[in-house]
């Protein structure tokens, strides 16, 4: 392994992501609090660690409460170009926003997507074309919604509804990863689902997302014990990994 890279000495508030260019240069977003204001912000470095300019604050906001953080996530193509997504909750203005960075720090304005306020980390996934695609879990809705955009950051189609948890059901996680195809994604999602009289059960429920609809979809594994947490991974020719935690009896 290489050296260890100190990003930034402030409190982190709300976890962090990484995402790397096909040259191995790679971008840290995370939330940084000093005092009360919170500030999303991306550090990017160079193949060896180096940092590569100044940190780039995205976006910056008073939480409404002392227990509400932002929710941080990224993804970039073999360019170099990258998308951060998050999701805040500031009492006023709260939703889920993303900016582009290109490979040569300029940034794009900020959008927001919806005003939903999300319990899960929003997942975004980017095509080595710029285009990405962008989910969200509703909170204690059960539904998982997606949205397909450009290299611009333009929308190619209006929000779509990717999983909804059956009457019964919980939607625990979503991993969501886009496939060499530009107008596809796909996913796997984390259910628990409950009779009510103890008898708990899980299933990993993995499907394909188009530009504005989802595909087919298959349950892969069905289990008493504990499914969470998938991780997904896709290879040029368009084959996927799927990883999950599962605990034994």
């Amino acid at each position: 392994p290489g050296p260890e890279v100190t990003v930034t000495d402030g409190a982190n508030a709300g976890g962090a992501d990484v995402a790397v260019a096909g040259d191995g240069s790679y971008l840290v977003a995370t939330s940084v609090a000093r005092g009360d204001v919170h500030r999303v912000t991306a550090f990017r470095y160079s193949a060896a660690g180096e940092r590569i300019g100044d940190a780039i604050t995205l976006y910056a906001y008073v939480p409404a409460d002392a227990d509400s953080t932002a929710r941080v996530a990224a993804s970039m193509d073999a360019d170099g170009d990258a998308v951060v997504a998050y999701a805040v909750d500031d009492g006023a203005d709260g939703g889920i926003f993303f900016n582009r960075i290109s490979n040569t720090g300029q940034v794009s304005r900020t959008v927001k997507v919806t005003s939903t306020v999300t319990d899960l980390t929003p997942r975004v996934s980017m095509h080595d074309s710029g285009g990405f695609f962008l989910g969200w879990r509703e909170k204690g809705a059960g539904r998982f919604v997606a949205q397909s955009f450009d290299d611009a950051g333009v929308p190619r189609a209006e929000q779509f509804l990717v999983v909804l948890a059956p009457p019964g059901a919980e939607l625990r996680d979503v991993a969501f990863v886009a496939r060499p195809e530009l107008n596809e994604a796909i996913y796997a999602a984390s259910l628990r689902f409950d009779d009510g009289s103890g008898n708990v059960r899980d299933t990993l429920r993995v499907g394909f997302a188009l530009i504005s609809v989802v595909g087919s979809e298959e349950d892969l594994d069905d289990d008493a014990n504990n499914l969470t947490a998938p991780v997904l991974a896709v290879d040029v020719d368009a084959r996927y990994t799927l990883g999950y935690l599962g605990t034994d009896p």
